[in-house]
């Protein structure tokens, strides 16, 4: 989407921007899979494309801020913390990351370096070696369009996809991290509920990434 329209930042303008990606590279139907903020435009783009969208999967995915009961959302979010606050590195990690979201209009370095501190909280169980690997890759390789995320957060975040995305007539599979704080099963439930036939699986020892 283009950076010098705030507009170019809405979930349509994503779908628009991604099919003509796609019109461009002479595919036919696709199979999509999004994750996270990926799996909302994705299933919008399933929604407003049909005929371009052969199968939807999301993988810890929501259809919106506004599309789940605050809290539920907090309940959800308070229990996937609970198994993890015995751990040395938790409150450095929860601070940081109440921290960098209580910034007004955050820079990339205030992101970048924020989520420093609270990768862990992404994972089901960061203290793995295979879970170190990842945050010390996250840590070292993670970049931020702030300006996009700030047009985002202050226009399209807190609203309800919800109808719109009840749209998608694809085969769609919905997959949710037990353990995830993001968009955990409370979030991808809202978003299967809509989607006639999809199908909703709840993954067992599983957060965010």
């Amino acid at each position: 989407p283009p950076t010098d329209r705030l507009d170019g930042y809405s979930l349509p303008a994503h779908v628009a921007f991604f099919e003509a990606v796609r019109k461009g590279l002479g595919l036919g139907r696709v199979a999509l899979a999004g994750h996270s903020w990926g799996g909302l435009v994705a299933s919008g783009w399933a929604a407003m494309e049909p005929e371009s969208v052969e199968r939807l999967i999301v993988l810890d995915g929501y259809a919106g801020g506004g599309s789940v009961d605050e809290a539920t959302a907090e309940a959800e979010r308070t229990a996937c913390f609970d198994r993890l606050r015995d751990r040395p590195w938790f409150p450095k990690a929860l601070a940081a990351l109440d921290a960098v979201f209580s910034l007004e209009r955050p820079t990339e370095a205030e992101l970048v370096a924020g989520f420093h501190d609270a990768w862990p909280l992404y994972f089901h169980e960061p203290d793995t070696p295979i879970a170190r690997a990842h945050i010390a890759r996250l840590r070292r390789e993670l970049r931020w369009n702030a300006e996009a995320t700030h047009v985002w957060d202050q226009r399209y975040e807190a609203l309800d996809y919800r109808p719109l995305i009840a749209g998608v007539r694809c085969p769609t599979l919905i997959l949710a991290g037990e353990h995830d704080f993001v968009c955990g099963p409370v979030w991808n439930r809202a978003l299967a509920d809509v989607i006639g036939g999809a199908s909703y699986v709840e993954v067992p020892g599983a957060g965010h990434v």
